[in-house]
């Protein structure tokens, strides 16, 4: 506001009859009401969301919100009636990558107001995005962008790179589904389940990185511009993943420094990118050396460990309203 000019009252008030200006108040209360409607997308598994995302649920209830809970693949529900689309346990979409692409064209049609938005969901869904972010000089887990057609064999690949025992899992991937940890030794023996794995579309190919198995990986929680709360997730003794569903666990800790930088910067490098500060972001790091490395950013439908951290819940709705109340224009 230009305090030189004075206030000016709104026409509202100035020029309509009375008739007018209910018409008009109804309309703005319409129009509040549907923006006050959310849908927390699921996925057909989940219809009632992840312990997690019910928590979030019953927040934002208590916050004057009218939240429902349809699932991403159903056909008969109307995303145009709701005031803002959050996706949250959408855990099958990797599975049904291409009905999940569609129904992104779809919703882009219907909806208003997406999180996040839809050229970020499409950016993220594929982790050769590690490779952009590397040219970009962030340090990532070293990764081989595996493609349909290249003729390369895993051990040629890990040979290559010098690496004595590798990670290979689909680019469009989530909860450690098809993932496998191959010694260089087992890489013949290992060769046709990589071709067919290939043959579904793109895979990594990564170095194991021993210090996941005895340090575990960093979660750090971003809401909009500003960092919320980080977790250490720990895999169970003999093995290297650390969701639970494998037996990790996961408990609330400040990241150490030198990590927490890094989440600041990636999380900086995600709003200049994008041009907007996303409703919610998820970086995962691991230390290699010593040194904190990128293992991958979650973006479309991550755990955010509401349960670790009672104030991260407050953080997260919020931004939500800073972001319902500042739509993007265009």
């Amino acid at each position: 506001m230009d305090l030189r000019r004075g206030f000016q009252w709104p026409r509202l008030f100035l020029w309509r009859p009375s008739l007018d200006n209910h018409a008009e108040s109804g309309r703005i209360n319409r129009s509040m009401n549907e923006l006050k409607r959310i849908a927390l997308i699921t996925a057909e598994d989940w219809p009632e969301l992840s312990e997690d995302d019910r928590l979030l649920k019953a927040h934002l209830e208590t916050e004057g919100f009218a939240v429902e809970t349809p699932v991403w693949s159903d056909p008969s529900v109307e995303w145009d009636a709701f005031g803002a689309l959050v996706m949250r346990s959408i855990w099958d979409y990797h599975k049904r990558f291409d009905e999940f692409a569609a129904w992104l064209e779809d919703i882009e049609a219907e909806a208003r107001r997406i999180y996040n938005p839809l050229s970020v969901v499409r950016w993220n869904a594929s982790k050769a995005y590690l490779l952009e972010l590397e040219t970009q000089g962030c340090p990532i887990v070293p990764t081989h962008l595996a493609r349909q057609g290249q003729g390369l064999e895993l051990a040629h690949i890990m040979d290559a790179n010098g690496w004595s025992e590798a990670v290979v899992k689909p680019a469009i991937s989530a909860s450690a589904l098809r993932t496998k940890r191959v010694p260089r030794a087992e890489a013949a023996a290992f060769q046709s389940v990589f071709e067919r794995w290939l043959a579904g579309g793109e895979l990594l190919v990564q170095p194991f990185i021993s210090q996941i198995a005895t340090e575990g990986e960093w979660s750090l929680l971003y809401f909009g511009s500003g960092f919320s709360h980080s977790v250490l997730k720990t895999p169970k003794a003999g093995d290297f993943r650390v969701q639970s569903e494998y037996g990790g666990s996961t408990r609330a800790q400040p990241a150490p420094a030198a990590f927490r930088k890094l989440g600041d910067d990636l999380n900086q490098w995600l709003f200049e990118k994008f041009g907007t500060p996303l409703l919610f972001a998820r970086i995962d790091l691991l230390s290699i050396d010593g040194k904190p490395a990128l293992g991958e950013l979650e973006l479309i439908e991550p755990y955010l460990f509401f349960g670790s951290e009672p104030e991260s819940i407050g953080r997260f709705t919020r931004e939500l309203r800073r972001l319902l109340d500042n739509p993007p224009r265009g």
